[in-house]
């Protein structure tokens, strides 16, 4: 599977939060998959080199990637 495959979940963090934003793909879990950022496009860039790093050690193991999720499950599965 590609990056560009899986559905992106962006959070814009709050000041509280420490601002700036959130990028995962809820398809590796929330925790799993992430990258933080000032800006999005710095916590897209970090959200790809985690990916990248997650698919080289899964292949590693043996384990199976997981199915991209289609939008409309994604919207579903947060909505819940």
């Amino acid at each position: 599977m590609r990056f560009e495959d899986y559905p992106i979940v962006l959070c814009e963090l709050s000041e509280d939060e420490g601002g700036g934003y959130l990028a995962f793909l809820p398809d590796f879990g929330l925790t799993c998959c992430s990258g933080a950022g000032d800006d999005i496009a710095e916590a897209l860039e970090l959200l790809e080199d985690v990916y990248e790093d997650i698919v080289k050690i899964m292949e590693e193991d043996g384990r199976p990637l997981p199915q991209p999720t289609g939008f409309r499950d994604v919207y579903k599965k947060w909505k819940d």
